[in-house]
C-alpha cells in the first residue's frame, strides 16, 4: 500500500484479511478432510497470504524478498549438485566438517551456503557447527 493508503487498497486489505480468517478457521477446525480438501484450503491460505504481503509490501521489501528467493535456489542447486542432502542423515544432525568430507566440498564455503538455507528454513542447524534436515529439505532427498 506504500505511504498512501488508498480507501479501495485498505478495503481490499480487510477482505482479504476477513478471506483469511475464514480460511485458517475452517483448515483448524474442520474435521477428517480428503488430500484434495486440504490441498485446496492450503493453497487458499497461501494465496491470501502473498495477496496480503502484495499489496503491503513496499517496494524494496518486495526486491529483498526476491533476492533472498533467487540465492535460497541457487543453495538448492548447489547442493542437490554436491548430492548434499542425502549425506545429512534424517534422525540426526551432521557436522559441517563431516558432512564437506562426505561431499567433497571446502566446509567454509559448504557452511556459508548451508547457512543460507537455515536463515530460509530448509535446513536447521543443531548446535554451533551441526546441520541437520526440516521437512523442507527432505523433499530434496532420493524418493520424495
Amino acid at each position: 500500500m506504500g505511504t498512501s493508503r488508498s480507501v479501495e487498497d485498505c478495503h481490499a486489505l480487510r477482505q482479504l484479511g476477513t478471506n483469511l480468517l475464514g480460511a485458517i478457521t475452517e483448515y483448524t477446525l474442520r474435521g477428517k478432510m480428503n488430500l484434495a480438501q486440504e490441498t485446496s484450503l492450503q493453497s487458499s491460505i497461501l494465496k491470501l497470504t502473498r495477496d496480503i504481503g502484495n499489496l503491503v509490501a513496499q517496494p524494496q521489501e518486495q526486491w529483498l524478498s526476491h533476492s533472498i528467493q533467487s540465492n535460497e535456489t541457487a543453495a538448492i542447486e548447489l547442493f542437490n549438485e554436491w548430492h548434499v542432502f542425502q549425506h545429512i542423515p534424517l534422525e540426526q544432525p551432521i557436522s559441517y566438517m563431516e558432512l564437506g568430507e562426505h561431499v567433497e566440498v571446502d566446509v567454509p564455503l559448504l557452511r556459508r551456503i548451508a547457512r543460507m538455507l537455515v536463515a530460509t528454513g530448509v535446513l536447521t542447524e543443531a548446535g554451533p557447527d551441526r546441520v541437520a534436515h526440516t521437512a523442507r529439505s527432505a523433499i530434496f532427498l532420493p524418493g520424495n
